[in-house]
């Protein structure tokens, strides 16, 4: 019998790689997922990490297409909203409906940079009140 790549002392060896931090999970995740899927077909493995995670509801997926815009916004150097939400409106232009960003799916700038500028605003104050689970700006 063919010893199995994730037997005892392999999962030992992924989970002192970093378990503790998102990454060391998402691999041993996915090597588990892969040896799942060896032995017993794409469509058990799949049905088996369905049991412990769902897919976003409409209302999830849209908020974590906001949240990207904070992370953009976080990534420039200086932050440019105004820049930003052109790009972005750019973006929106071509692509299908259900995958833009942003208030009604705009691709009119100034719309998308008026949600930039309110997402912003309630990041702030979500900080401040201490109920903000999304993305933190860089540290000055």
């Amino acid at each position: 019998m063919k010893r199995c790549p994730l037997c005892k002392k392999e999962i030992t060896n992924l989970a002192l790689e970093g378990i503790e931090h998102i990454g060391g999970a998402d691999r041993m995740a996915y090597e588990l997922f892969r040896q799942i899927e060896k032995h017993h077909g794409r469509q058990a493995a799949r049905r088996i990490f369905a049991k412990w995670g769902e897919e976003p509801s409409q209302r999830r997926r849209n908020e974590i297409k906001s949240l990207s815009l904070l992370d953009r916004l976080d990534m420039m150097n200086p932050p440019n909203m105004a820049l930003l939400a052109r790009e972005v409106a750019a973006e929106n232009e071509a692509l299908p409906t259900k995958d833009r960003r942003g208030p009604g799916k705009s691709s009119i700038a100034s719309t998308v940079e008026h949600y930039i500028r309110t997402l912003v605003r309630k990041r702030r104050d979500g900080i401040k009140a201490g109920t903000w689970t999304g993305p933190f700006p860089p540290e000055k």
